[in-house]
């Protein structure tokens, strides 16, 4: 792991309407600005104020690991269940093998401009994998941290000692296609601007997991 990750924690910031996620600790006031500028505009998700998860390997291996949400109470966006989910920061850890959160609160991101992205990368993922059957959860998921402001994840610069065991060989090199990322941050840079929140669209709804922890998403159909 990168070790920049010992400088920073995600902290969850809240007010009336405007919650902040996926911020970091820093200890500058060249930090605290940056970290001003994380905030995105999300919604809380009423019942999932205290969701518990549980992270686990995703044996189906459509997405990078699974997550089984309880205790969500009931409400017009996620369900309780097992579901393909992801995460949006490379450097923070998490624990696949079961690992369990308790009090997770969650937030829809359905209309939020600064994840227009990422929504937009799933709605035509399907649409992806058909003109290019050999795209795995890898290409997906080094997909989202790339076009994630916050923080910023250069594809042309990754290390391979920087990348988790999962997305890498047994000799230590990259086990995913460079070549069909890049086609697929082309793809959603050319499309995501036209890209329109509506009825039956696909957008991530975030969980908020303790400082220390990987922030999770998963996706959901409006």
């Amino acid at each position: 792991m990168n070790p920049i990750k010992n400088r920073f924690i995600y902290c969850l910031l809240a007010s009336l309407l405007i919650v902040a996620v996926s911020c970091k600790k820093n200890s500058t006031d060249g930090d605290i600005k940056d970290t001003l500028e994380l905030i995105e505009e999300v919604t809380p998700v009423t019942g999932g104020e205290e969701t518990t998860i549980v992270v686990k390997r995703n044996e189906a291996q459509q997405a990078y690991f699974s997550i089984q949400f309880k205790n969500i109470e009931a409400n017009d966006i996620i369900d309780n269940g097992i579901k393909d989910s992801w995460c949006i920061d490379i450097r923070t850890p998490l624990d696949l093998d079961s690992g369990t959160y308790e009090n997770v609160p969650l937030y829809s991101t359905y209309r939020v401009d600064k994840w227009r992205p990422v929504n937009y990368l799933f709605n035509i993922a399907d649409d992806l994998k058909k003109d290019d059957p050999e795209l795995t959860w890898r290409e997906f998921q080094i997909a989202i941290w790339s076009l994630q402001t916050h923080p910023k994840f250069e594809l042309e610069d990754v290390k391979s000692e920087d990348l988790p065991e999962a997305f890498k060989t047994e000799d230590g090199k990259p086990n995913f296609d460079f070549e069909k990322v890049k086609t697929i941050l082309e793809t959603v840079e050319n499309g995501y601007t036209d890209f329109e929140y509506g009825p039956g669209i696909k957008y991530a709804v975030i969980a908020a997991t303790p400082p220390e922890i990987q922030t999770v998403i998963t996706f959901v159909e409006r």
